[in-house]
């Protein structure tokens, strides 16, 4: 379990921007791991809410973030990776309009 922030800008209307960045150690296997938000006492509009906690899933990784490096020489050519430390995250919204674009389940007969 790691944390990080988000690293792009807008992130509403979620339908015109269905991915965010989000700034954090990644590695390769961290596809489809889960981003969510946690917050607790918050300070709210110069109120302190004490023992008031929010939670819930902002959305999926989906990619880690590199940028390649082409490096040619007079005989061979190599192309590095540089790892960024950023996550593209899928926005929870585009993911339950997906799950709810499927067919409904079928009742299993006993």
């Amino acid at each position: 379990m790691r944390s990080g922030k988000i690293a792009s800008f807008p992130l509403l209307p979620t339908a015109s921007n269905p991915t965010f960045l989000y700034d954090f150690r990644v590695f390769k296997g961290n596809s489809g791991g889960p981003v969510y938000f946690v917050q607790s006492n918050r300070f709210y509009q110069n109120t302190f809410e004490m023992g008031q906690n929010i939670h819930f899933i902002v959305g999926l990784v989906s990619e880690e973030s590199v940028m390649k490096q082409q490096i040619s020489g007079p005989y061979s050519e190599e192309t590095r990776q540089f790892q960024l430390g950023l996550a593209l995250v899928v926005q929870a919204s585009q993911i339950k309009q997906t799950i709810e674009m499927l067919p409904p389940v079928a009742p299993e007969v006993k």
